[in-house]
């Protein structure tokens, strides 16, 4: 079963899948180099990159959006998941301006993979101004939980 982190993103500056590329080439410590596809390019308006970590049997699906009306509608689902908790939350998603979600599959996922994972929401949130929306709650650029949330 898949499982879906949201980062929502108030900065508008161009986020490519290279930059991605590199981020996750610079946070996997694992065995083998990771593969893109499709491949790295420096285009800011793309919409998925798939990573294929080496001793991971499914990869992560990176989605990159900012289309104005689908990111105010995710906006608006992850609003409504919070119901009214942590107004600087609230704040934060509203002025959203990008995300970039994964998919992933948790029981798949070894430890190296989780690492990289962190390291890399992480970096597009302090680079982007992101806070990541997990099944579980919302993080902060840190990786430190803001709220709690239930499915």
């Amino acid at each position: 079963m898949s499982q879906f982190h949201n980062i929502f993103c108030r900065s508008a500056d161009p986020f490519s899948r290279a930059d991605l590329a590199v981020f996750v080439s610079e946070s996997w410590y694992g065995d083998g180099d990771p593969r893109f596809e499709p491949g790295r390019d420096d285009v800011a308006d793309w919409d998925r990159l798939t990573v294929t970590l080496p001793g991971v049997a499914r990869p992560l699906l990176f989605l990159h959006d900012t289309r104005p009306e689908d990111v105010q509608e995710m906006v608006q689902e992850a609003v409504e998941k919070l119901g009214g908790k942590a107004q600087s939350v609230l704040d934060h998603l509203r002025e959203t301006v990008q995300m970039i979600g994964v998919e992933l599959s948790p029981t798949a996922m070894t430890e190296d993979a989780w690492e990289m994972l962190d390291i890399v929401q992480a970096k597009i949130c302090r680079r982007l101004d992101g806070i990541v929306f997990a099944p579980d709650g919302v993080y902060d650029k840190d990786l430190q939980l803001i709220v709690a949330v239930s499915g």
